[in-house]
């Protein structure tokens, strides 16, 4: 620390008051202004929300977009919350405490919730899509990049219709506190994950998954447990 303190004037005579203040500016002040920005159109913002740079934000009036304090929003994030039509329900995505979301991360729900629990880190590129059914994510959970989150899936069963025509179903996906997923995974509708739970890169979740255990595969299989 006094290391620290007897560098100071030579750093201000180096770069200058002004310099240092423009750095300061440059690193802090832009994402805290732009945070302060997008937070007036939450429903709801808890205090020190950063946003590093433009992103997608859509609402219509009945729906609901809140998050809670100290939250880091990254570039390219999009962010939807909007109903399927005027009769349907309308949407929510409620984001917690400490949150990251990273670079061109999609959180998009259609008359349904997204609820994200507190220092949740969501990775660059994933998609998370509500659609008639919610998706919950845990506490402390950690998302790697590309992952997949959905609820819909199309009906396939009849082989003398088109697939087209089958329609879809919707199945809401649970995720426990305090799991991992790798770069990639996919969780498929109607699947609860435990708490606790591992899931390797690449890996398709097809059915749940007891806590505790870590995944793998496609389909995902339990290959052992984590006690």
């Amino acid at each position: 620390m006094f290391e620290k303190l007897r560098r100071l004037p030579r750093a201000v005579e180096a770069h200058g008051v002004f310099g240092l203040l423009e750095r300061a500016v440059a690193d802090e002040g832009l994402p805290r202004l732009r945070g302060y920005l997008l937070a007036q159109r939450f429903d709801r913002a808890g205090c020190d929300l950063w946003a590093y740079g433009r992103l997608t934000l859509r609402r219509d009036r009945r729906s609901s977009l809140r998050c809670g304090d100290h939250c880091r929003i990254y570039p390219e994030v999009v962010l939807r919350c909007e109903a399927m039509d005027t009769r349907a329900a309308p949407a929510t995505i409620e984001l917690g405490d400490e949150l990251q979301l990273k670079d061109g991360a999609r959180l998009i729900a259609r008359s349904a919730r997204i609820i994200v629990g507190k220092r949740v880190a969501i990775g660059a590129h994933c998609d998370i899509t509500a659609t008639l059914a919610d998706i919950v994510i845990g506490d402390y959970c950690r998302i790697a990049g590309e992952v997949y989150l959905a609820t819909g899936n199309h009906r396939f069963a009849r082989a003398d219709q088109l697939i087209m025509e089958q329609g879809c179903s919707f199945e809401p996906v649970r995720i426990g506190s305090d799991c991992w997923f790798g770069r990639r995974a996919m969780v498929l509708p109607g699947v609860t994950i435990g708490d606790g739970c591992v899931v390797a890169a690449g890996a398709i979740v097809t059915r749940d998954v007891p806590p505790m255990s870590v995944v793998a595969g496609i389909p995902a299989r339990v290959i052992k447990q984590r006690q």
